[in-house]
């Protein structure tokens, strides 16, 4: 291009930079001050600074003058900082970045006895075979250069050169090498890949579903209570007039719709489905504990009307039950009396025959009195 500036990948350029630019008004508008607090907004609008000072003031500069070279290239070099706005849209790799951040001080610990065992093989080595020969002076003749070299031999780069050359001082020296790329690359070098591994899928492991139930019927109910007091709509002793008051809100109907909770049915059905007793709700949150009872598995629609034959079912069967076992109550109950009665004229006929044995016992034999 001999120094002209492509307009046509320019204008690309400024058409991208306005394209973010209305990004960060709009989110603005929609989320007000909070926007103001978020680390990634700020990051964002930096950058958008930086990239528009390069495109509106040095880049146009730069191809009228040919001057601030060096400083062009620099603010060109910084709009490279927006490809980390993929960060926040891969969530694989901000889970990677998050957790290479949260292992640091593992990975620091194990970075640091690496250098220990590193430091401590050059000046082994340095003393050694330092100046042992010209091709080994190379490799081990400085404590520097020696560094040098078992980082090599850490990342297996000419490691058999190296060990080459050695073994022409002794054989024995295979020993040490391979022991060395054992410990370091084949042992530390992968737990570092084995730390940061395990906590990415630390971090990918599922939520714990009882904790994240809990966390969502607390916000439901905090809502709901809230919503109902902005409405003066009573949270005591509700009743199914309350409870069609609650139902018509439209922010109410919302909060069901996220939260899986089917109001397309009638208010009086849905309440004759939740209200089991048949007593009311003593309070809105025993209300909305009910609510969150029939959330639809999955986010399919539950079948309401299902539940409420059900449950009707289930009463007249409960019905039932209570009817028999007052039935056999009572016929237990006769049974017993006529028993106890059977009974009670059984001694009675007993009794009388005893007594006429003994009138006729005396009669029979006047003296046994006085026998």
């Amino acid at each position: 291009h001999n120094g002209a500036v492509p307009w046509i990948l320019y204008i690309v350029q400024c058409l991208f930079l306005l394209f973010f630019v209305a990004e960060l008004v709009q989110r603005h508008r929609v989320e007000g001050e909070r926007v103001v607090k978020s680390a990634l907004v700020v990051f964002d609008a930096v950058t958008l600074l930086v990239s528009g000072v390069d495109l509106v003031i040095l880049t146009p500069s730069y191809a009228l003058w040919r001057g601030s070279d060096n400083a062009v290239r620099v603010c060109q070099i910084l709009r490279v900082l927006r490809v980390l706005r993929a960060v926040r849209i891969s969530q694989e790799l901000s889970l990677l970045l998050t957790h290479m951040v949260v292992a640091f001080k593992a990975n620091l610990w194990v970075g640091v006895f690496l250098f220990v065992l590193i430091y401590s093989g050059a000046l082994f080595c340095a003393s050694e075979l330092g100046a042992s020969s010209i091709e080994l002076d190379k490799y081990f003749g400085s404590v520097g250069s020696s560094l040098y070299t078992h980082f090599k031999l850490v990342t297996l780069e000419a490691w058999p050169d190296v060990n080459s050359a050695a073994m022409e001082e002794h054989p024995l020296w295979v020993v040490y090498f391979i022991a060395f790329i054992i410990v370091t690359n084949l042992t530390l070098v992968n737990l570092i890949t084995a730390l940061i591994v395990e906590g990415v899928m630390r971090l990918a492991s599922p939520e714990d579903p009882t904790e994240l139930l809990s966390h969502e019927t607390e916000a439901f109910i905090e809502y709901v209570e809230r919503l109902a007091k902005s409405h003066q709509v009573q949270t005591t002793d509700i009743l199914i007039s309350d409870f069609e008051k609650l139902s018509k809100l439209r922010d109410f109907k919302k909060a069901a719709s996220i939260f899986h909770i089917p109001l397309g049915t009638e208010p009086q059905a849905l309440f004759e489905v939740l209200d089991r007793d048949r007593r009311g709700f003593s309070s809105l949150r025993e209300l909305c504990l009910a609510l969150l009872s029939c959330r639809a598995p999955l986010g399919e629609a539950y079948s309401v009307v299902l539940r409420r034959y059900l449950q009707s079912a289930c009463r007249e069967l409960f019905s039932d039950i209570d009817q028999s076992q007052r039935r056999l109550c009572d016929s237990h109950s006769r049974c017993a009396e006529a028993l106890e009665k059977h009974v009670q004229e059984c001694l009675a006929k007993l009794q009388d025959r005893i007594s006429n044995l003994q009138v006729q016992g005396q009669s029979a034999y006047p003296d046994s009195k006085s026998l």
